[in-house]
């Protein structure tokens, strides 16, 4: 078994395929599995195996294709969710029987960035199912990646190390909850009080966080 830091490595799923790149700085491919505790945990796949190479072949070119881009999706903004799940694409099409993981390149990054780049966090959500990836839309998922999208967006996306991942995005709202006490500036809860007219649940993040600042000022009042 293997551990793999990061929020990108925190698998929603058993299943799921990531590539991750060694002290060496070669990319290995693992898929989760789940551990006799019920978590999951990263195992290595096999180098040679077609999965395994499509999914590092789809990793790199990715990522050589993205250090040219300045802009991102307005509904997923995460560059290190984007190549892991173009990374799991590529290793699912590849058990399709297709031997050029050139072209299977290709089609995931092609196939992942037109789910991703959608109008809304629950646009582009429903899209990445179909896909093979994700675990579709719910208000615990969603919770998680209005967090992760906010962090991304101003420069925070090392504190996301902090946001607790449970298989199936299990109690996301809560934890979503949690890293925003610790961790959000004023300007990332600017930020998500303006999805909140458009997006119920950043509404519902938004209140909880407004209710909890209030709290804690009546209580320091109270005290003086």
């Amino acid at each position: 078994m293997v551990k793999l830091s990061g929020f990108e490595y925190q698998p929603l799923r058993a299943g799921q395929v990531s590539v991750a790149l060694d002290v060496d700085g070669q990319a290995r491919a693992y898929r989760s599995v789940p551990a006799p505790g019920g978590e999951l945990t990263w195992a290595t796949l096999e180098r040679a195996s077609l999965p395994a190479t499509a999914a590092i072949t789809a990793f790199g070119a990715y990522r050589n294709l993205a250090s040219g881009r300045h802009g991102c999706s307005p509904a997923l903004a995460s560059p290190r969710q984007m190549v892991q799940w173009i990374a799991h694409r590529a290793s699912i099409l590849a058990i399709a029987g297709v031997r050029d993981v050139t072209l299977l390149a290709k089609q995931a990054i092609a196939e992942v960035s037109d789910a991703a780049f959608g109008h809304s966090v629950a646009f582009s959500l429903e899209r990445l199912p179909p896909l093979g990836l994700d675990i579709g839309y719910s208000s615990n998922r969603h919770a998680l990646q209005l967090v992760v999208n906010l962090a991304e967006a101003r420069g925070r996306a090392y504190l996301l190390d902090y946001l607790m991942i449970e298989p199936c995005a299990q109690e996301g709202v809560m934890h979503a909850r949690n890293w925003l006490r610790d961790f959000a500036t004023a300007q990332m809860l600017n930020d998500l009080s303006g999805c909140a007219g458009a997006d119920s649940v950043a509404r519902q993040l938004i209140t909880f966080q407004r209710q909890r600042i209030n709290c804690a000022r009546r209580h320091e009042a109270s005290n003086v």
